[in-house]
């Protein structure tokens, strides 16, 4: 799922299902066309045909099977119409590789270009409908073979994931660049194959429920509407198969959400650097922070790296730089500072909120960790990771509520699993740090946890120093560490 975020597959989802969307009438004219074709003499398996391949389709299939006719003409006219409606529907088998390529980190360098990439797109397309026709010729002797009805049912589940397996075996083998072995793929076949057969029936459901009883106007609405949403989720269980295939094969697991970066973490971070390699003189090395490591800490930078390109001409070559630039004090730092209350650790969050508006540091997480009376210890956050999961659930919900016409039953779904899982996320300063820190603390006292960076070090200690305060913590050395508590002492003695 780490992978899956890091790489934006949502939209790379969203550019799939614009394209399948806008291909699937080429698609269906061309095949209708190379059907009538090459099945002139047998139009009882050219039906067959194109309807096992509309059946496919959910939630227009049945809708389009009287609506498509091949193309008519001269024999100019229909190479011309032929060759465009290929073309267009190519641009679904592009946009696959575009993705499947941004998934596996392939360097820019070495991505197909738009001729390479239609003319695997149209080998696959020869493949679908070779595995189009292997799986009306299985269901017509499952169906043809005498056989009772738990059988027959039987024999089109298998044909259907078989189809579908081998479908998508030759769509991650094809449309993704460089050499993969079947072993490395078939993870994310099986797990497409399956998922797919489930928004099949899933799309035969909405047809049933919602667009046969919809009324005309708002029922061409739910039809559009529907088969986008279904394309939508199509090509997120494709690349999300995809990205378990390259998890699997680069060992990219497990992978940290918050503090120290793991192994796998690092080689993903690595891995989306190298692939911004544009020219085969460019260099590209990626190198780590020392902050990595510390507990609680993210790693500072979590990724640092350079690129250069030799100079053809006399003079300085641009090159790596040779380190990492020097940390100030509170670049990517993390500092922990006791008050006497937890009002005086919230007046000093606020500072700090104001200079992050005046852009005078960049504030990735402020926490003040409050020992109460009672021994409890409780972690005001700076923004409620409840709250916000459960509004973008909400909102998600509603909207996806609205294709099956029940938006008060999505949205109180959505908000339900949104607020759980912002419950359950763990973001900027590990929450069990903060809490063994907290318990350490006179009852009654509080501490603000900070973790950030500036370049203005002196303007932001003005902002604080005024309110003292004990430095328990920080991940700078040990000179930045004495310079840090000697700005606060003063105001502690006065």
């Amino acid at each position: 799922m780490r992978k899956f975020l890091d790489d934006h597959a949502s939209q790379l989802a969203a550019l799939i299902a614009y394209y399948a969307f806008f291909s699937l009438f080429p698609l269906l004219l061309v095949l209708v066309s190379v059907l009538g074709f090459v099945l002139e003499g047998d139009p009882g398996l050219r039906q067959e045909m194109l309807d096992s391949a509309l059946a496919r389709i959910p939630v227009l299939g049945a809708q389009l099977a009287d609506d498509v006719d091949p193309l008519t003409g001269s024999a100019a006219a229909l190479a011309i119409g032929f060759a465009g409606a290929l073309w267009a529907g190519l641009g679904v088998t592009v946009a696959l590789g575009g993705a499947f390529e941004e998934i596996w980190d392939v360097p820019r360098l070495e991505r197909r270009s738009a001729i390479r990439a239609r003319t695997r797109g149209l080998v696959m397309l020869v493949v679908l409908g070779a595995a189009l026709a292997a799986v009306t010729a299985l269901a017509g002797r499952a169906i043809g073979g005498g056989i009772g009805p738990g059988a027959e049912w039987l024999g089109a589940l298998v044909s259907s994931l078989a189809g579908n397996a081998g479908i998508f075996l030759a769509g991650f083998w094809l449309l993704t660049a460089g050499p993969r072995s079947v072993g490395e793929l078939l993870p994310g076949v099986a797990v497409a194959a399956v998922g797919s057969l489930v928004l099949q029936s899933a799309g035969g459901w909405y047809v049933d429920h919602t667009v046969t009883a919809a009324s005309d106007t708002y029922g061409t609405f739910a039809v559009v509407i529907g088969l986008m949403s279904w394309f939508f989720l199509l090509a997120h269980l494709v690349l999300f198969a995809a990205e378990v295939n390259v998890v699997r094969a680069r060992r990219l697991w497990p992978r940290s959400l918050t503090g120290a970066l793991e192994p796998a973490d690092r080689a993903a971070l690595r891995g989306s650097a190298e692939a911004a390699r544009r020219d085969p003189r460019q260099e590209i090395r990626v190198r780590f922070g020392a902050g990595d490591g510390e507990p609680g800490v993210p790693a500072s930078p979590p990724a640092h790296w350079t690129a250069s390109l030799p100079s053809t001409r006399a003079g300085p070559r641009i090159g790596p730089v040779p380190e990492p630039p020097t940390r100030s004090a509170f670049m990517s730092t993390l500092v922990a500072i006791a008050y006497p209350d937890a009002a005086t650790a919230e007046q000093v969050r606020q500072e700090l909120i104001q200079a992050t508006k005046e852009h005078l540091v960049r504030l990735d997480d402020a926490v003040v960790v409050a020992h109460g009376p009672d021994g409890k210890i409780k972690l005001n956050q700076a923004m409620s990771t409840t709250a916000s999961g459960a509004a973008g659930g909400a909102l998600w919900g509603g909207l996806i509520g609205l294709i099956f016409l029940a938006p008060l039953l999505g949205m109180a779904v959505g908000a339900a699993s949104g607020a759980l899982g912002g419950k359950m996320t763990d973001v900027g300063v590990n929450d069990k740090f903060m809490k063994e820190l907290g318990a350490k603390l006179p009852a009654g006292s509080a501490a603000l946890i900070a973790l950030g960076s500036t370049d203005a070090r002196d303007k932001l200690l003005e902002r604080v120093q005024p309110y003292g305060g004990e430095l328990l913590q920080t991940s700078l050395n040990s000179e930045e560490e004495d310079r840090l508590r000697a700005a606060l002492q003063p105001a502690v003695t006065a």
